[in-house]
């Protein structure tokens, strides 16, 4: 089937351990949803610096009649049918729409010129939990673990600044609403998607069993992909419970105010004397100026028009 408008449905997370997995199996319970057979993490902003750099080169290449009949934005949305002629051909069934998802949010100010006519789901998650997770699951340090969070998180928030007035059509997704208020997200996502509830099994989301839990290194065991039932230990939004106070404020430290600014909190960080106050307070101004000099804002959440709510068609608006 050819990739045509809404055809392919991309997820995209803040980093590794944010639930792309997660979400990307519920939406494949939808009827009119398929996957890539092989590719199952697809990376096609990874290094599509390079595919903006060869469009502008080829454009300039051109004279200025050839030029007018066909800019960069279209060289852009024809590299993307392109690419994701790739992921059709694996469809492991005849469906509508197609799910792609990557990890990482690599390059993702990118995302609109490649596909402009597709929907995008950006998932983000607790940075301690997914610390934590990362840690546990692949052996990254702390540090490590927490420097890929940031980036992905100011990422995300630069895309929304650059975004949130465009014709992009995106929505952002916590992986804490699909866990405590599963069916209620499941039904904003759809709506977003254009996919009819009716055709959604439910049931079976509410029983879908988990895939890589960073809980398996915990319990001594291999990292795999294989589903496995839910275990009564199984509290993902607990990674971090643990923390000691100095990790908590290694955490603030480092990416406290992105933490805030996707909407999370700080509830928990405790600050034990004046010094450690005195040097929150200074890490404080400073986050400050950086988020100023970005142009960054708190990420609201997206209000979707369920269907029935309106007449009108509109996939996603901003909440005012």
């Amino acid at each position: 089937m050819p990739a045509g408008p809404d055809r392919a449905i991309f997820i995209i997370g803040i980093e590794h351990r944010s639930g792309t997995n997660f979400l990307n199996d519920l939406l494949a319970l939808h009827e009119d949803c398929c996957r890539p057979t092989t590719i199952g993490e697809d990376f096609l902003l990874h290094n599509a610096d390079h595919l903006r750099r060869y469009a502008a080169a080829l454009h300039q290449s051109w004279n200025p009649d050839w030029r007018a009949s066909a800019p960069v934005a279209d060289i852009g949305a024809a590299l993307g049918r392109g690419l994701l002629s790739i992921l059709e051909a694996q469809a492991d069934r005849s469906a509508p729409r197609i799910l792609t998802k990557t990890p990482r949010a690599d390059r993702l100010g990118l995302f609109p010129w490649l596909f402009p006519d597709h929907p995008l789901l950006i998932i983000v998650r607790d940075g301690r939990s997914l610390v934590e997770s990362a840690v546990r699951s692949f052996g990254w340090t702390y540090g490590k673990a927490i420097e890929r969070w940031a980036r992905g998180a100011r990422r995300i928030l630069e895309f929304d600044r650059d975004q949130r007035d465009g014709s992009c059509r995106y929505l952002i997704v916590r992986y804490e609403d699909l866990v405590t208020g599963l069916e209620s997200e499941l039904r904003r996502i759809l709506a977003f998607l254009r996919l009819d509830p009716a055709g959604y099994d439910f049931a079976a989301a509410a029983a879908l069993p988990v895939r890589g839990s960073s809980m398996l290194k915990t319990e001594g065991k291999q990292l795999h992909w294989t589903p496995v039932n839910k275990s009564k230990d199984f509290r993902p939004l607990e990674r971090a419970s643990n923390w000691t106070a100095r990790q908590n404020r290694t955490f603030l430290r480092q990416a406290g105010h992105l933490q805030e600014l996707l909407g999370y909190s700080l509830a928990g960080i405790p600050q034990s004397g004046l010094l450690d106050r005195l040097l929150a307070r200074v890490n404080e101004l400073r986050w400050r100026r950086k988020i100023a000099k970005l142009g960054l804002r708190p990420l609201e959440r997206q209000v979707v028009e369920m269907p029935g709510e309106e007449t009108g068609v509109l996939p996603f608006r901003r909440a005012a």
